[in-house]
């Protein structure tokens, strides 16, 4: 029975492996094949979908690389393709498209119009490299000119503040979601002070003159009027206009009248110009008006007032000083953000993330947002005052990216949404919350930009907001944990699209050690992500190794506990054998540590009592897992702490078991020390426990290397409370005991360790 190719590439099974088999195995093709793929790239042209028309033509050119099926084909592949290049602008690769296409095919006149289009290509990519050049030669000059211009202020005395302290405060741009309800909020104050529309529209129109710069003829709209009769916002564009015309005496008297204004207090903008005009004129009348960006409307104390004139001023660490003299206790939001302003511009990373984390507590505080199993539910009330300056945290997070501190802008993009979440509703302010959740996004921040993401799709469709929602999910820059190296798996064949057993379709690989890959999949008979583990190609000639994979299915298979990484079966397709697990959204605590240093006790409290439930649960089933590593603990995003990879698992027979030659495998810093003669007990996990727990507290690895076994035999390492000395007084004993050489003097099982933990 004969198929055709149309019909083959119908059937799944053949529609995943086909490109993999056509790179693999030399066979004949039809030219219907290749032009199948050319007539799908056509269409992709049509939709302007230039990536996958690439993708197609290069399908039908595989297919048929030496022409055997006609150069006719061949001929449109590579002149398709090189059109779909053009329009992505890879000049360089359209053009020796193009060219290809003519040199296979002279007599075609389209072809030969192609001949003639890559000729131009080739103009257009010259003059595009030369703009390039020209743009780095001038970016250079302008980089070489700031950095004359920051070194001359440092030295000079001026800007004493560090990396940033040179730099203007970051204004922030006028289509930023905070930015537009603080300005909408704004302009129903300045409406609110005028007794008649007409009166505004007067107030707009003097407004106008005064941004054309002609101030006398301002001054004039106002002499006709009657002083009494002018509203607050028009006294301050008076005040602004006397202060330009120099006329300081009587711009002295109108501000006695206008500093208690809300307009005058919350219009940072305006503030920051009268600020400093007013300096420019040499009055010393305004310090409410400087230093208060990141001040709230509410009443502050002296210290806060000279704190603030001193960061407007760019004297950073002198704000400092004399915040210093406040006592903690009494400290305010408006000291916290004064505090964390400060050290940003200085550049200390460590007390603006420690300044941030007092913002948060009364931010999150003040408007609550509470989650539980990944959903947000908060109590909007769109009339509530705002009454801190979400503006400020907006820019500073921009700062923070400008000073490639995600985590510290991710933090302030927090503390917007509880904000946002709080006091608008979604509904009608769909694109300032896209705009937030965009901001996630750059911030590498996805768990939060994919919450913001539902919310509004729960609220309403809007723009492109399930795709993104989607492409976190389950795309390589989402969040699950991808443990591979970059550069390793790139060259990798991209399993994207692949079928494993009929249900399981393949997404991406997510790591890869000696023994296996592990890919993300989806489980199409439960729309459930999956985590599928194969072994090496290279590891099937060694039986007892493939035997060992098998094993880790069946051991896992008897563990069914809620903090261990379950197993869902096995499959064999051809020679290659694939474990199926349940799929955690998070990253091994290796992971976690290199970003953090090190976790907080409480922390490592809540982490650890999930690793002692699970090797309890492992040891009453005879099951010691024989490789407890940091790696091998996932934290997921929701909390959960699961342990995983019972590759080296052995079952006890009694109460210890003696394990081959071969198979005294494991990880060197983590091995208890009869792991290394081939002995294995419940106690060798709870010597791994303990390295884990050391690690949390610390941040450092308890040994190093090479020798490992000897200095563990020696218990050559330093002291928790000598790396962490605020650590509760008998963490050290805590920890010797789990690091005993003889098994026997160590904790006897995992809960006896936890219970001692919990008593410090």
């Amino acid at each position: 029975m004969t198929l055709s190719v149309n019909s083959l590439y119908k059937k799944p099974d053949f529609k995943c492996f086909l490109g993999l088999a056509l790179l693999l195995t030399p066979f004949p093709v039809s030219a219907e094949t290749a032009d199948y793929y050319c007539k799908k790239a056509s269409e992709n042209l049509g939709k302007k979908e230039y990536f996958q028309a690439v993708s197609n033509y290069t399908g039908a050119i595989r297919l048929d690389p030496a022409g055997e099926c006609g150069t006719g084909v061949l001929g449109k592949a590579y002149a398709g393709r090189g059109l779909a290049r053009k329009e992505l602008q890879q000049y360089d690769e359209a053009i020796a498209d193009l060219n290809k296409a003519v040199e296979l095919n002279p007599w075609d006149i389209s072809f030969s119009e192609n001949l003639n289009e890559s000729k131009k290509l080739k103009s257009k990519a010259g003059l595009f490299r030369l703009a390039i050049l020209i743009a780095v030669v001038v970016s250079g000059f302008f980089l070489l000119a700031a950095l004359y211009s920051f070194v001359r202020s440092r030295f000079s005395g001026k800007g004493k503040g560090g990396v940033a302290s040179a730099q203007k405060p970051i204004s922030v741009v006028s289509n930023n979601p905070v930015v537009l309800r603080a300005k909408a909020r704004m302009e129903e104050v300045v409406k609110k002070s005028f007794k008649t529309m007409e009166d505004y529209r007067a107030w707009l129109a003097v407004k106008e003159i005064m941004g054309k710069g002609d101030y006398k003829k301002a001054l004039m709209q106002y002499l006709r009027r009657d002083y009494g009769s002018l509203a607050v916002p028009d006294k301050i564009n008076l005040f602004e206009i006397r202060l330009n015309l120099n006329d300081i005496d009587i711009a002295g008297n109108i501000y006695q009248e206008i500093k208690d204004s809300p307009a005058l207090k919350e219009d940072i903008d305006l503030r920051e110009k009268l600020s400093k005009l007013c300096a420019a004129k040499g009055l010393d009348i305004l310090p409410a008006l400087r230093g208060n960006a990141g001040l709230s409307a509410r009443g502050k104390d002296e210290i806060t007032e000279k704190a603030g004139v001193r960061v407007q001023a760019g004297e950073y660490s002198r704000a400092l000083e004399v915040l210093s003299g406040k006592p903690f206790p009494a400290l305010t939001l408006d000291d916290y953000n004064l505090f964390f302003e400060s050290y940003v511009r200085l550049g200390d990373l460590v007390r603006a993330d420690s300044a941030l984390k007092n913002i948060r507590k009364v931010i999150f505080k003040e408007f609550p947002v509470q989650r539980e199993q990944e959903k947000a539910s908060f109590n909007c009330d769109p009339a509530r005052p705002i009454d801190v300056d979400i503006v400020f945290y907006d820019s500073m997070a921009q700062l923070c990216m400008k000073l490639n501190w995600p985590d510290i802008a991710s933090g302030l993009y927090r503390l917007i949404e509880n904000i946002m979440l709080n006091t608008m509703k979604i509904s009608t302010n769909q694109e300032d919350f896209y705009k937030l959740a965009v901001s996630f996004e750059l911030v590498k921040d996805f768990k939060y930009a994919m919450e913001v993401y539902m919310l509004m799709i729960e609220a309403g469709d809007y723009k492109d907001i399930r795709d993104r929602y989607v492409k976190i999910k389950f795309s390589e820059q989402g969040p699950a944990a991808n443990t591979g190296k970059p550069e390793e798996l790139k060259n990798r064949l991209d399993v994207s699209g692949a079928v494993l057993g009929g249900k399981y379709e393949l997404k991406r690989i997510l790591g890869e050690g000696g023994m296996a890959v592990v890919y993300e999949a989806w489980d199409r008979a439960k729309n459930l992500p999956v985590a599928i583990k194969r072994m090496h190609s290279s590891l099937r000639t060694y039986p007892e190794e493939y035997a060992r994979f098998k094993r880790e299915a069946e051991i896992v298979q008897k563990l069914r506990h809620p903090a261990i990484v379950g197993v869902q079966g096995i499959v064999e397709e051809g020679l290659d054998a694939y474990l199926v697990f349940d799929y955690v959204d998070g990253k091994p605590l290796s992971e976690v540590l290199l970003e953090k240093k090190k976790l907080p006790l409480e922390e490592c409290r809540r982490v650890f009592k999930s690793i002692c439930q699970a090797i309890t649960y492992a040891h009453s089933s005879n099951i010691i897992h024989r490789d407890l590593k940091p790696a091998n603990i996932m934290i997921g995003f929701k909390g959960e702490v699961k342990v995983m990879d019972f590759g080296l698992a052995s079952e006890l027979r009694d109460n210890s078991s003696q394990v081959s030659h071969q198979t005294k495998s494991g990880t060197p810093a983590y091995m208890a020390p009869e792991q290394y003669s081939g002995l294995v007990k419940r106690e060798t996990d709870i010597y791994a426990m303990g390295l884990c727990l050391y690690e949390m507290l610390t941040g450092e690895h308890a040994f190093t290397g090479p020798d490992y076994q000897q200095v563990k035999n020696k218990k050559d390492y330093r002291p928790p409370t000598e790396l962490a000395p605020w650590l509760p007084a008998g963490i050290d004993k805590l920890i010797s005991r789990a690091l005993e050489p003889d098994p026997d003097m160590r904790f006897p099982d995992p809960i006896d360790f936890y219970k001692a933990l919990m008593k410090l």
